[in-house]
């Protein structure tokens, strides 16, 4: 039995989520996490409006 395996074994990347690696994948989500969790502290909680909100958030993400 022999089973045939690529000559470009170097060029090999391991896909997690629709082309993005593992840790890709958890940074997304870790800044997606970090930023709407700035942007309900700020808009709620400090009651600072919707624009501000946003831009304090694009810094902390």
């Amino acid at each position: 039995m022999q089973i045939p395996v690529n000559k470009d074994i170097d060029d090999y990347k391991d896909d997690f989520f629709k082309g993005m690696t593992l840790r890709q994948t958890t940074m997304c989500v870790l800044t997606l996490a970090v930023g709407i969790g700035c942007y309900f502290l700020c808009n709620s909680v400090l009651g600072l409006p919707q624009t501000v909100s946003l831009y304090l958030v694009f810094p902390a993400a």
